[in-house]
């Protein structure tokens, strides 16, 4: 939840913002025909014109208010219920539903805490593939 929300791209001659918060280009074909959200050629101008682009404005959401960001559907914290609610229905339809449904809860939890721990490096491939 904590990813960057925006890619300051620098290539010779521009410097380039792109909005992280779409779903990945498929291709590199796609990714070159993405438009970015603001783009700058002169070095003089990087100031005057990514002044919008401030740490404050966003990390205090701000900037994201902005209409060019659109709904944010594809937002980190709006993919996440989405797929939260997709398992749910899914284990919901495999029989965890009703007075199953807090092991369905339970299941999506310890999913999550796993995740948590492979992120941050306490369970590794070594974990879970050592040899008995």
């Amino acid at each position: 939840m904590s990813r960057p929300n925006l890619l300051f791209l620098a290539s010779p001659g521009a410097l380039a913002v792109y909005d992280l918060t779409e779903a990945p280009a498929p291709t590199s074909d796609k990714w070159t025909r993405r438009k970015p959200l603001d783009s700058v050629h002169d070095v003089s101008k990087v100031a005057e014109r990514l002044s919008a682009y401030h740490r404050a404005q966003i990390e205090t959401g701000k900037l994201f208010e902005e209409r060019r960001f659109g709904t944010a559907k594809h937002r980190a914290d709006k993919s996440l219920i989405q797929d939260l609610r997709t398992v749910r229905a899914g284990l919901m339809n495999e029989g965890l539903a009703d007075k199953h449904l807090k092991y369905a809860h339970a299941l999506i939890g310890r999913s999550i805490f796993i995740r948590y721990l492979e992120d941050r490096g306490v369970l590794t491939r070594n974990y879970y593939f050592r040899p008995l």
